[in-house]
């Protein structure tokens, strides 16, 4: 058996071994010196840990804590310091909200009116772009509403990245562009873009002043096959402003609905409610540029309404002519559901942990002891 002097001093050898090679047959952007810190820092944590396990073992004191301190300590030096941090950083200041730049943007895309898009050009150069300048490069995917920074801004976006992507609302992004910065006007009318990357640019953005704004009312249905309306979204002779495409089995839900004058005056927006008053002359459809998803519930008036998937991805439902204050709220019970039973179910592993002999010896020793003796 080796003692532990021979073995820290075989690693304090190794680890002047590993010094020299660096120095004299360095590999590409190595350098020896940062090689030497690097080693000698692990030794002196290995002795410290050596000396503190020596004492834990050898001396028995009574109150180990500042012992156990120490290893901690050790090993959370080690970890933070036996390489260059992985995760690099930029000051706070990079990532307050609302730059120059936007607070400049009029009018803005506001939620609940329209949206920006990003060009694929612009989308394609960020994905790429490289970063040698961590603050730079984190201001410029900003300015250019890359990834999900539009919501530093509070900006809504055609495009971002989601843990869960609902394929219609994908199929009609991917068709917003027929080039790199040909915008169908139809799919950007049904998508509310309001500006979008100015060709050849990556942190400007054009105003669409005749853009269609992400509520509207009075289209006149057209009813298609399901899988067909989607070709019939990217058809050069749709016009989101005069119709709106819904699936035939909705035609019960507009059956007396045709093409009519109607407002829309929007109350409220947020990411789980929306609310809005319509002012139609006669029955008429209401088209909201969000995503269809089944938790969305409809009411008009405080009355359940029916909500049909409209433009392949969107949504859609009919208000009788009149006033009506149309409500659209984000309820997801299986959610709940779920979270309930979770919660439950970790209240139950808690309490039977909790009521285990080993617990009760270990927070309430005095107790466990008289009952010990009781017996």
């Amino acid at each position: 058996m080796f003692s532990a002097a021979t073995i820290l001093s075989l690693l304090v050898a190794l680890t002047a071994v590993a010094v020299w090679i660096s120095r004299q047959y360095p590999i590409e952007r190595e350098d020896w010196q940062r090689t030497l810190i690097s080693g000698l820092s692990r030794t002196v944590l290995l002795l410290v840990f050596a000396a503190t396990l020596y004492a834990m073992k050898w001396r028995a004191p009574s109150r180990p804590v500042p012992l156990v301190t120490a290893l901690l300590l050790c090993l959370f030096a080690d970890l933070v310091t036996h390489t260059p941090w992985q995760n690099p950083t930029v000051p706070s200041s990079t990532l307050a909200p609302d730059l120059q730049a936007f607070q400049e943007m009029s009018p803005r895309p506001q939620l609940g009116v329209s949206r920006a898009a990003m060009s694929i050009p612009a989308m394609q150069t960020f994905q790429g772009l490289g970063q040698s300048n961590m603050v730079e490069a984190y201001l410029g995917r900003r300015l250019g509403l890359a990834y999900n920074l539009n919501l530093l801004e509070r900006i809504p976006k055609a495009d971002s990245f989601f843990p869960l992507f609902l394929p219609g609302a994908q199929a009609v992004r991917f068709r917003l562009f027929r080039g790199p910065t040909d915008l169908r006007s139809g799919v950007a009318d049904a998508m509310a873009i309001s500006h979008v990357t100015t060709p050849g640019k990556l942190f400007e953005f054009s105003f669409r002043s005749n853009f269609f704004p992400m509520i509207s009312a009075g289209q006149q249905p057209r009813f298609m096959v399901e899988n067909e309306i989607l070709d019939g979204l990217t058809d050069p002779n749709f016009d989101a402003r005069k119709m709106v495409l819904l699936p035939e089995k909705a035609k019960a839900s507009f059956a007396n609905i045709s093409a009519s004058r109607a407002e829309v005056k929007l109350e409220s927006a947020s990411a789980h409610k929306m609310v809005f008053v319509v002012r139609a002359a006669a029955p008429a459809a209401v088209v909201v540029s969000q995503t269809f998803y089944h938790p969305w519930r409809a009411s008009v008036d405080g009355a359940s309404a029916m909500l049909w998937r409209a433009n392949h991805a969107f949504q859609a439902l009919a208000v009788p002519a009149g006033e009506h204050r149309v409500e659209l709220r984000y309820r997801d019970r299986a959610f709940l559901i779920g979270a309930i039973i979770s919660g439950t179910l970790g209240l139950c592993v808690l309490g039977a942990a909790c009521s285990s002999r080993v617990c009760r010896e270990q927070f309430f020793p005095g107790k466990v002891a008289t009952v010990k003796g009781t017996t």
